[in-house]
């Protein structure tokens, strides 16, 4: 089983363990700064995903991470699972996942603009509009700047592509030039 659908099957769980829509709110949010935590500390990693650490101890510092948040009977429980059966250490793959799924019954998607300069917050927010028209859904925005796109933007949502680049209309016009 790849790590992805274990990630998937943890966090499908964990959904469906929360009582309403704002447990699953606030269980996202916390997931999603553990592993933060996790991914910027590198003691925390460790004690994650370093079998030499007792299984009681993991339990105990999770344990502790949670009620110091407040998080809820479910995440606490969730927690101790992911110990139980070795799978901490897969902790920030399960939040990307319980992330998505949670986006998924609110109808967001997540969308990746990428152009050559960083946009103003209003132009931004025109695009998010645009994207949301397009799809039909709410759009959680993610700007990229990546210089070798030379002018215009380009966009993905999922596995579809709107490509306004220059740097694609370039090689477009190459080809057509090649071709004749």
């Amino acid at each position: 089983m790849t790590d992805r659908t274990l990630a998937v099957r943890y966090a499908r769980a964990l959904y469906a363990a929360l009582p309403d829509p704002s447990a699953a709110e606030r269980a996202g949010e916390f997931l999603s700064a553990l592993a933060s935590a996790a991914a910027e500390s590198a003691e925390l990693r460790d004690v994650l995903r370093n079998p030499a650490v007792s299984r009681p101890d993991r339990k105990a510092l999770l344990q502790a991470i949670a009620d110091s948040a407040g998080a809820a009977r479910e995440v606490r429980s969730f927690l101790a699972v992911l110990v139980d059966h070795g799978r901490a250490g897969a902790l920030p793959e399960i939040a990307e996942a319980f992330r998505e799924l949670k986006d998924e019954e609110a109808g967001v998607v997540t969308a990746t603009l990428t152009t050559a300069f960083a946009l103003p917050s209003s132009l931004e927010e025109r695009a998010r509009r645009a994207l949301e028209r397009l799809s039909g859904k709410k759009v959680r925005l993610t700007c990229v700047v990546d210089p070798a796109v030379l002018g215009g933007a380009s966009a993905r949502i999922g596995s579809t592509v709107w490509d306004g680049s220059l740097r694609s209309q370039l090689a477009a016009v190459r080809r057509r030039m090649a071709e004749e």
